[in-house]
């Protein structure tokens, strides 16, 4: 189990999501997602989230709020994986993003997260938390 920590960025109604590189050797290749990933040593999850934002899209969310830890399936299939959960917003329009990991970004409305190819638990989490975020 390793500790990661993933943010649900918001802007005004809609979430942003990222479409993971279409790679045979990482997990979940094509697949869409949310900003996050590993808490490295001596760093907070805060520290981390603030961090993978940073190295990912180049943004630092405003009006950052913690929501809450969560086990799911790890995407590596290594067992679960702990998350910390945080919700941020930004303004940056998608196509102004700077993506550094992924094929790109693309801002949804909640409902449309139904229909698009995520991991399972992700996907799961995500519409069962909607008051969480909104």
């Amino acid at each position: 189990m390793k500790s990661v920590s993933t943010v649900v960025l918001v802007n005004k109604d809609r979430i942003l999501m990222h479409l993971r590189d279409n790679k045979p050797d990482i997990s979940y290749p094509d697949y869409w997602s949310i900003i996050g990933g590993g808490i490295e040593e001596n760093e907070t999850p805060l520290q981390s989230m603030e961090r993978e934002c940073l190295e990912e899209i180049g943004i630092k969310p405003r009006n950052i709020k913690f929501i809450k830890k969560i086990f799911l399936p790890s995407y590596d299939s290594t067992g679960d994986d702990e998350i910390y959960v945080f919700r941020g917003e930004i303004d940056k329009e998608a196509d102004k993003i700077k993506l550094t990991e992924g094929q790109k970004v693309e801002y949804f409305y909640f409902d449309e997260l139904r229909k698009l190819k995520m991991p399972a638990s992700l996907k799961k989490f995500m519409l069962e938390s909607k008051a969480l975020f909104f």
